[in-house]
C-alpha cells in the first residue's frame, strides 16, 4: 500500500470512528435497522412485493448533491443522517483521485497505420 492508499485509509479510519460509529450507535439505541444484520429463523422467503410505485431509484445529481441528500435523507425520516452532508462532502473531496498528467505516452497507445 502506498502512501496515498494509507493517508486515505487513515482519513476514512477517521470518518467512520467521528461520524458514523456515533450516528450509527444513536439510530440502533433508538431501534432503527438499516438492514437484517443475521437471517431470520422464522421467515419463509424474503421475498416481499413492492408495494408503492413511486421510483425507487435515487438519482444523484453531482452539482447539487448535498441539497439532494438533505432531501431525500429528510423524505425517508433519517433526519440523524443529515449532519453527515458536509463531511461526506469533504471527504470525497479528499479522496477524489487526481488523475496523472504525463508528457510520456503510455504504452498502450500505438499508431494505426
Amino acid at each position: 500500500m502506498n502512501l496515498i492508499d494509507k493517508e486515505k485509509e487513515a482519513l476514512l479510519q477517521h470518518f467512520y470512528a467521528e461520524r458514523l460509529a456515533p450516528i450509527a450507535k444513536s439510530l440502533q439505541s433508538h431501534g432503527v435497522e438499516f438492514f437484517a444484520l443475521q437471517p431470520n429463523p422464522e421467515a419463509t422467503s424474503y421475498y416481499l412485493d413492492r408495494k408503492d410505485v413511486s421510483d425507487y431509484i435515487f438519482k444523484i445529481d453531482t452539482e447539487d448533491i448535498g441539497q439532494q441528500l438533505r432531501e431525500h435523507w429528510i423524505q425517508e425520516g433519517q433526519l440523524e443522517l443529515i449532519e453527515l452532508v458536509e463531511p461526506l462532502l469533504e471527504l470525497a473531496s479528499q479522496l477524489k483521485e487526481q488523475e496523472e498528467i504525463s508528457e510520456d505516452v503510455s504504452p498502450y497507445i500505438y499508431a494505426m497505420v
